[in-house]
């Protein structure tokens, strides 16, 4: 596998069926992400997830990951017992859920209630790293980290958790908010990274609003950073849909299409080109 494509769910703008079809039309995985109430999501349900997975097999589209929306109300690291709790059970029910889907990736987030600030909070969060790692094993799984921790700190708490099953989940804007870059962060990690979001960067509010390319996000530096550590896996669009979500997915898939086989060659997108 070289590289493939995904989008985020809610960033196509649609629910249901149209989700599927609108993910075909432009060739993309899609990253499901399951809401902050996870019981009452539609995956959640065993005959509404049947009901996706037929239209994902109706429409040839594929789950390339899995995201919970609720870690960052609660956190795997939280000093607060309820909120560490929930987390635990919200992610154990989640793991064989995206197993069924057929996704490989789970991302697991750590921000705002979820941030991990010192060393207590990363010693909760090894803690429930190891406690998940066997349902992972179990649900050939795994279970990539989204965090505010630089990567000196996220390589000691995947070396204290211990499990290959246990990686990073990169993200291109994210790095900015914490004073950091995201190309020598790519080639610190290496093979530590499991799954990438790609994502804008404005460098007025820090914020994603803008689309690949058009804020300060290196994308030449990230991908050929990518190339250099070897990194083959999925690229997901975790981008602002705007007014015309179709037209703003297909203009990112371009732009990124085009840099991926810059550094890694033709032909090195797996994805079937629809544009």
């Amino acid at each position: 596998m070289a590289i493939r494509f995904g989008i985020m769910s809610p960033r196509l703008g649609a629910n249901g069926e149209e989700l599927f079809r609108r993910a075909a039309e432009l060739g993309l995985d899609v990253e499901w992400v399951a809401q902050v109430d996870y019981e009452k999501d539609p995956l959640f349900d065993p005959a509404s997830r049947r009901r996706h997975l037929e239209w994902a097999r109706l429409h040839g589209v594929r789950f390339c990951s899995g995201a919970m929306a609720f870690m960052n109300k609660t956190g795997l690291g939280s000093k607060i017992a309820a909120d560490r709790d929930f987390a635990r059970k919200g992610l154990a029910a989640w793991i064989p859920i995206f197993h069924e889907l057929g996704a490989p990736h789970v991302l697991v987030a750590n921000f705002g209630k979820a941030k991990i600030e010192d060393a207590e909070n990363e010693r909760l969060l090894v803690e429930a790293l190891r406690e998940a790692a066997p349902l992972a094993e179990a649900n050939q799984a795994t279970l990539d980290l989204e965090t505010t921790l630089d990567a000196g700190r996220l390589k000691s708490v995947l070396q204290r958790t211990g499990s290959p099953r246990v990686k990073v989940y990169f993200d291109t804007a994210n790095v900015f908010q914490y004073g950091l870059e995201p190309v020598g962060q790519i080639l610190q990690l290496g093979s530590l990274i499991g799954q990438i979001h790609f994502k804008e960067s404005n460098p007025a509010t820090l914020t994603s609003d803008r689309p690949l390319g058009e804020g300060q996000v290196d994308f030449e530096g990230v991908v050929g950073a990518m190339k250099s550590i070897d990194y083959r896996g999925e690229v997901v669009f975790e981008t602002p849909p705007g007014a015309a979500p179709m037209a703003s997915a297909r203009r990112n898939l371009e732009f990124s299409w085009k840099l991926i086989e810059d550094f890694y060659g033709p032909g090195a997108v797996e994805n079937e080109k629809k544009f």
